[in-house]
């Protein structure tokens, strides 16, 4: 029995922070899916916030559904980001309480042929949806930094790999 264990949980405290989720969707030429986001005005991946006691891959699933309007495949895990104030992902977005430090999880996911001719975004949220070389996209004006980053490691990652970044940095 260790004696250091019971005294010290009171004074230790648990770290707390945010955590997000998205989906990678890829076409068969590369292209990937992305949504215009309203509030930045910015190309991201679909997905968002976790709700209270949701799982990442809960989050993802449930985010891509809603901003896409169709049903989701999820696929395996492809990355997990640390993301911190200092990479803000749009204007004042270090100003939003509890918004970081961040965990960003993402996993592969699909949609049908079918389905992706019948997508739909919500218009209070996203502005649009494109697929996008990510290359091309990876763009100051298009993308944030560290999104931008994250793409280009995730897609270039191959299918296998599982990719750990922080601040839009791969270690």
């Amino acid at each position: 029995m260790h004696q250091n264990a019971s005294n010290d949980d009171e004074s230790c405290e648990r770290a707390r922070f945010a955590a997000a989720a998205n989906i990678l969707i890829t076409r068969p030429d590369g292209t990937v899916l992305l949504v215009h986001h309203r509030r930045s005005g910015l190309w991201v991946l679909p997905g968002g916030k976790t709700q209270t006691d949701e799982s990442p891959r809960t989050c993802a699933l449930r985010e891509g559904t809603e901003e896409l309007g169709v049903p989701i495949q999820m696929g395996p895990l492809l990355s997990v980001h640390w993301l911190t104030a200092k990479s803000a992902l749009w204007p004042a977005a270090a100003d939003i309480p509890h918004a970081y430090p961040c965990h960003l999880t993402t996993f592969a996911a699909a949609i049908s042929t079918e389905d992706a001719e019948r997508i739909t975004v919500p218009d209070d949220e996203l502005l649009g949806y494109a697929w996008w070389d990510p290359v091309d996209v990876a763009r100051p004006h298009l993308m944030e930094t560290a999104n931008a980053a994250h793409l280009l490691a995730v897609t270039g990652a191959g299918p296998e790999a599982v990719t750990y970044l922080e601040d839009g940095s791969s270690l």
